[in-house]
């Protein structure tokens, strides 16, 4: 399991990628480049909010996904959560971290839980 325990309580901010606060894209682009991927800077995508797909605005910023069926350790969770896409990243035994805007923080929460809004799993190219 990734240990991710620091990151957990992490306050939301959106358009934050930094241990100051960050929201669901900047912890998912946090832990990639943690992983070694490298994050393309791109400004625009911190503005493919509420009814954009993130992930593919991710892809489409030149990070290399594929979709897949199982979420694994280190795949990108791609939800649609009270009309909104939100997205979340997978840190094993079944579990996942996402900013959550309603907590005000990153917590962690079983993938289970969030089965029903799923709309996608991707797994993210080192």
């Amino acid at each position: 399991m990734i240990d991710c325990r620091d990151l957990v309580g992490v306050p939301y901010k959106r358009g934050g990628r930094s241990l100051d606060g960050m929201d669901c894209l900047g912890l998912c682009l946090y832990m990639l480049s943690r992983r070694g991927v490298e994050v393309p800077s791109f400004p625009g995508l911190h503005e493919a909010r509420d009814n954009d797909n993130v992930t593919l605005e991710m892809v489409r910023s030149g990070i290399s996904a594929t979709k897949v069926e199982s979420a694994d350790e280190g795949c990108i969770l791609d939800m649609r959560c009270m009309g909104k896409h939100h997205i979340g990243y997978c840190v094993g035994n079944g579990m996942f971290i996402h900013a959550s805007e309603s907590s005000g923080m990153v917590v962690m929460d079983r993938v289970d839980r969030w089965r029903s809004r799923i709309m996608g799993v991707y797994s993210v190219e080192d």
